[in-house]
């Protein structure tokens, strides 16, 4: 199975690597273990294909362990202002 993401840009580099690795990993876990994805940036006219490793395994599993943890808590984290964050579909649930 080869999943495929497309992405206007390049910009976001790690989010979108980390949304790539996290269904490969979900994958795995559904029994489907022989997976990857590319990554395709039309505009840029380039492609990055996506295995996931041990240690990626890893590092999705202590984030959806934190993300679990956030969860739990009665009140949410203040937000930070980044670079984007004005362009972001979610800037409405941050900011207002």
């Amino acid at each position: 199975i080869v999943v495929h993401e497309i992405k206007k840009s390049s910009k976001l580099v790690e989010p979108v690597r980390m949304q790539v690795l996290y269904y490969l990993w979900y994958l795995r876990k559904k029994g489907i273990s022989n997976s990857s994805a590319i990554i395709t940036y039309p505009k840029e006219r380039r492609k990055e294909e996506i295995r996931i490793s041990a240690s990626e395994e890893s590092t999705i599993e202590n984030v959806l362990s934190d993300i679990k943890q956030i969860v739990k808590k009665n009140t949410p984290p203040q937000p930070t202002r980044k670079p984007y964050c004005k362009r972001c579909s979610y800037y409405h649930l941050c900011w207002c």
